[in-house]
């Protein structure tokens, strides 16, 4: 493969060290005897930039957790304060210092890797229109289809013969087979790397994000779709594993346990009810006099034996006078 047309300028030159390092690899795999070595080295060009922004990949997740963690107490806050934005804002940069976040910290990594995928794009259109592309890989017939040069849709719309496409039934599927698989990719990766009230909270448009990069990439050479492609598969595989792996951070665990000791609901202690006297009915008269004739119980707990009644003797000695006279 020959080098690659020159850009000009600072931003210029970084464009070119991408391109050349892209060529380099693939020019290195066909001297091992790798075929479609192009549409490999973008796959592992790819890899190598997401090594090299790896520490700025892995600060961006914590923080996204951290913020993650505060959400529901950021919405109570927002609902609570809605017609007085001045204090909504006070009681979040308390909520903030607090817990020692900055809202920024999960988005600055992701603007500084901003230009080096810009570069990257540029890059591989460069490589396209210098027909350094001209590649099949895998299923797809060239890297610089559908396109071939002028970027557009066109090539869906246009050129048809008895009601065939000009590239045929085949290579027209293939080609638009990628932008499906990079919308599902795409759809995947934000419903496993954002949670749901993080999903809800996200402006509407952002979810139709798929939807614009799958049709964008109808507009331009497959090879910067095999790009994305990758890039969205192996950001999705390391963004899960880094998710895993903060759930166990001891910061995100003491900031999620500090978060559900200020939420939790506060228990109030209940009034006192004093018990209700039990009172016995009376007992009826004939069961009143077997209970009279009943036992006492000593205060030894032991009952006594009843006592025995004595003998009235005024009327026995009235009538033994009676009986002597």
């Amino acid at each position: 493969v020959s080098e690659p047309a020159k850009s000009v300028g600072p931003f210029g030159q970084f464009v070119n060290l991408i391109a050349g390092t892209i060529l380099f690899m693939s020019n290195s795999l066909q001297k091992v005897g790798i075929e479609q070595s192009i549409g490999l080295s973008i796959v592992l060009f790819t890899m190598f930039v997401k090594l090299l922004t790896f520490p700025l990949n892995e600060q961006q997740i914590k923080g996204t957790e951290r913020m993650g963690i505060i959400q529901p107490k950021i919405k109570e806050i927002q609902a609570k304060y809605k017609d007085d934005p001045n204090k909504s804002a006070e009681k979040l940069q308390s909520v903030y210092a607090e817990n020692q976040i900055n809202p920024l910290a999960g988005l600055l990594p992701a603007f500084a890797q901003i230009p080096i995928f810009i570069a990257l794009y540029r890059a591989l259109q460069n490589l396209a229109t210098d027909g350094q592309m001209n590649q099949p890989f895998l299923w797809l017939p060239n890297l610089e289809g559908p396109t071939f040069g002028p970027i557009g849709t066109n090539w869906l719309f246009t050129g048809f013969h008895d009601g065939v496409p000009q590239y045929g039934w085949h290579d027209t599927a293939a080609y638009l087979s990628l932008p499906i698989f990079l919308i599902f990719s795409q759809i995947v990766s934000q419903r496993l790397l954002v949670s749901k009230e993080q999903y809800d909270a996200q402006p509407q448009w952002t979810k139709f994000l798929p939807i614009i990069f799958g049709y964008f990439s109808l507009n331009v050479p497959s090879g910067l779709a095999v790009y994305w492609v990758a890039n969205n598969i192996v950001t999705t595989g390391t963004n899960v594993a880094l998710k895993q792996k903060f759930k166990n951070d001891p910061e995100v665990v003491a900031l999620r346990e500090r978060i559900a000791k200020v939420d939790a609901p506060v228990e109030k202690p209940k009034p006192y009810v004093k018990p209700k006297e039990i009172i016995q009915d009376a007992a009826p008269v004939g069961m009143a006099s077997e209970q009279s004739q009943a036992p006492a119980a000593s205060s030894r707990g032991k009952s006594e034996p009843p006592k025995k009644r004595k003998k009235k003797k005024g009327k026995k000695s009235k009538k033994a006078a009676a009986v002597r006279a």
